[in-house]
């Protein structure tokens, strides 16, 4: 009998227990962070120990080679650079952790009889210095040497492939002082040998301390590649047979570059070395200029050729070294291009949408071989072919014709430009002419409108027409055809259609029109007198011109052929009128000017009172005349100066009419006047600042100022007192009162000589 076990019921974690959780842990990690990067800092540190150790085992090393490098007395320094055990391939150049180069020294101390202390001090940018004490040691005896490395023997700087070559020895020298001291005679190159079967360029160097030399050794290949078989094949496979051909081809080559010349030591010593490798395969026809460029790497390459050989094709085969082979030729008609687009051009006729009576056509194309035929195609289809002429046969109508050239191998040229060929040789039919109301051989001035009717087969293209007989030539004339020129013409018309077929001529029929006005100009024709250009009697007018220059005149008329009135100062103006047989009317005007008035005059002043000057007496006369003017005469002419008397006076005109008529004279004087004097009495009032500022009385000795009856001011002093109510001494006023006084004045006297009657200033008599 199983028991069942209770499940304990599951819960999440508690907020404490979670912040207990993550203080556990950053306790943790607070512990190992600084472990694992004092790790971290231990393994660099030990890395750039390791470069100080391989330092110090190169210094020892290079020391035990240049034994005179290490100083000769106790207590005397020598320094060995980290350039110059890198420059001598003790040491590989020591990096950083970035990759950059670190600087360096080895500083070797003598210390007694074979005892030597050696301190590396390397530095390496900012990550690696070692200890300050290693770095500041500086050498004792150290004296700059001045070395020369000379080579034994010469190194050439190009050898060809597979050539034999000894990489001499150096000879090292140091110059003390005037001397020249051998260090070293047998110094190795570095590499020592050359291996002359690999293509490149190798650099030899001699190193002796801190001076060094080198040179560069090229290998080159000199040898050209070789042609051993060539091929031609069909793209099927089959052997070229040698026939004209437009098909692609292929070319197989066996070609071969060898390091070595066949002969020659180099060659039995290499029999199978390759030189730099086959880079192309190189062919053009004999007279080309340019090689056509095939790149590959095989030695048996096949090259589909492409293009149009035509006679010898030659190929050659070129190495990566820039070596080509001999030129091998093989025989090949192969005809790849395609002639040239056929040009048409026109012997006769045209192209165009029209019809045409006469078309030949020159078809030209060139090809790099020969022209066959040329194609001709009708509407898009295949029509026939023909030489490089055509002439289209009868009733051959097309919208479109192109033609192509073929060449002697197939190829065929693109289309020409397309042509538009119509042919027609049947003449349009005689043509019937309305003329729109106008009747043929009348005189009009109005223009003429012609149609033309004919039929063709096909459609009238145009109409000519000719004048007075019809001839093998027209002129085109639109239809319709309205003349709006002058003249008098028997006129031919044809019908031409679209092929330039013409038809026969129709019946004759003549046009005239007339739009000249005819002349017209008036005159007067009785020849009256005149007067500034006034006819002073009746005028008969008529016409001095009245013609025309082509259908002759038909008529005239003048609206006032007879003038007995007087015109105004711009003349009457008469019109005249002549109109032609093709209805032109031509007005024509006269200005006539006339004068047939009477004058009119009468006195302006009736009597004339005059004095004793001198007086015409026409100017006291008011005159009227005609347009031409006129003149007053009087008499007497001017004024006797003495008693009563008439004036006659008469108006005559500049056209012969006079009129006369009187007028009283009587003279007069003015009076003689002489200097005399007079007694003026005036009275004087308003008397002003007489009263007193606060009242109205008036106080003795107050000067007072009055206004006279002559304009005068004068003035007074008072000599009494008064009230304004009470009347005032005689000789003294008050307001509202005033005083008269007298006093002699000059002035002038008038008489009147001769016994005449004074009046007012004039004398009369």
């Amino acid at each position: 009998m199983s028991r069942e076990v209770p499940m304990k019921e599951e819960k999440g974690f508690t907020l404490p227990e979670l912040l207990a959780a993550l203080v556990i842990l950053a306790i943790l990690l607070g512990l190992t962070i600084p472990a694992i990067g004092s790790y971290m800092k231990h393994g660099t540190k030990a890395y750039y120990r390791g470069l100080e150790t391989d330092i110090l085992a190169a210094g020892r090393d290079y020391l035990l080679d240049y034994k005179s490098l290490y100083p000769r007395e106790v207590g005397n320094s020598a320094v060995i650079t980290l350039e110059e055990l890198v420059d001598n391939k003790y040491v590989d150049p020591p990096k950083d952790e970035k990759g950059n180069e670190c600087e360096g020294k080895i500083t070797v101390v003598k210390k007694g009889r074979n005892k030597y202390d050696y301190h590396t001090c390397l530095v390496c940018g900012n990550y690696y210095q070692s200890a300050a004490k290693n770095c500041e040691y500086t050498g004792t005896n150290n004296v700059s040497k001045n070395y020369t490395i000379n080579l034994n023997g010469e190194l050439p700087a190009r050898v060809n492939q597979g050539s034999t070559i000894t990489v001499p020895t150096a000879t090292v020298t140091e110059l003390q002082g005037s001397e020249t001291k051998v260090i070293d005679n047998q110094l190795s190159g570095r590499p020592k040998t050359i291996d002359t079967t690999v293509l490149g360029t190798t650099s030899v160097t001699w190193t002796y301390r801190t001076k060094k030399i080198s040179r560069n050794v090229t290998i080159i290949d000199s040898v050209s590649p070789v042609i051993e078989g060539l091929q031609l094949r069909y793209s099927s496979g089959n052997s070229y047979s040698g026939a004209i051909t437009n098909r692609d081809m292929t070319l197989y080559v066996d070609a071969m570059d060898y390091a070595c010349v066949l002969g020659s030591e180099c060659r039995n010593r290499y029999p199978n070395l390759e030189g730099s490798g086959i880079k192309s395969v190189q062919y053009k026809e004999k007279n080309d200029a340019d090689w056509t460029v095939y790149n590959t790497k095989k030695k048996n390459p096949t090259v589909v050729i492409q293009k149009t050989v035509w006679g010898e094709l030659q190929v050659r085969v070129v190495d990566e070294s820039g070596n080509s082979s001999a030129i091998q030729t093989i025989q090949v008609q192969m005809d790849r291009d395609i002639p040239t687009k056929t040009a048409v051009s026109y012997i006769s006729g045209s192209s165009s949408n029209q019809w045409q009576n006469r078309i030949q056509l020159k078809l030209t194309a060139t090809d790099n071989v020969a022209i066959r035929y040329y194609e001709i195609y009708k509407d898009g289809a295949y029509y026939a072919t023909t030489g490089d002429t055509w002439t289209p046969p009868n009733n051959f109508s097309s919208n479109n014709v192109t033609f192509r050239a073929v060449d002697v191998a197939g190829n065929k040229g693109p289309f020409s430009d397309s042509q538009r060929i119509h042919m027609d040789i049947e003449p349009p039919t005689k043509p019937t002419i309305n003329l729109n109301g106008y009747a043929s051989g009348a005189w009009t001035n109005k223009d003429v409108r012609q149609t033309f009717s004919a039929r063709d087969n096909v459609a009238v293209h145009s109409y000519e027409f000719a004048y007075d007989s019809p001839g093998t030539s027209g002129t085109v004339v639109s239809n319709p055809w309205i003349i709006t020129t002058d003249g008098q013409w028997t006129i031919y018309i044809r019908a031409v259609d679209s092929a330039g077929n013409k038809g026969p001529w129709s019946d004759p029929y003549v046009v005239r029109r007339d739009t000249v006005k005819p002349t017209c100009s008036l005159a007067v024709v009785n020849v009256p007198s005149t007067v500034n250009g006034y006819f002073t009697s009746p005028v008969d007018i008529g016409f001095a011109e009245a013609k025309d220059n082509a259908s002759g005149v038909r008529g005239t008329t003048i609206d006032r052929p007879f003038l007995d009135t007087t015109t105004s100062i711009t003349g009457e103006i008469v019109t005249g009128s002549v109109t032609d047989n093709a209805g032109n009317s031509n007005l024509c005007k006269l200005s006539v000017k006339t004068d047939m008035v009477t004058p009119n005059l009468n006195a302006k002043v009736n009597p004339l009172l005059l004095k004793t000057e001198d007086y015409t007496f026409s100017n006291n006369i008011n005159a009227t005349f005609g347009p031409t003017g006129g003149q007053v005469t009087c008499n007497p002419l001017s004024s006797r100066r003495q008693g009563v008397y008439t004036v006659t006076c008469t108006a005559l005109g500049n056209n012969g009419r006079m009129k006369t008529t009187d007028f009283l004279v009587r003279h007069s004087y003015d009076a003689v006047g002489n200097p005399c004097h007079k007694e003026v009495t005036f009275t004087c009032s308003n008397p002003r600042n007489c009263h007193q500022p606060s009242s109205e009385s008036w106080r003795e000795g107050t000067v007072c100022t009055y206004t006279c009856t002559d304009g005068k001011e004068r003035e007074e002093v008072s000599r009494y007192k008064c009230d304004v109510s009470s009347s005032c001494p005689t000789g003294w006023g008050g307001v509202g009162n005033e005083w008269s006084d007298t006093e002699m004045q000059e002035t002038t006297c008038y008489s009147c000589p001769s016994g005449g009657t004074l009046n007012d200033k004039i004398c009369t008599y």
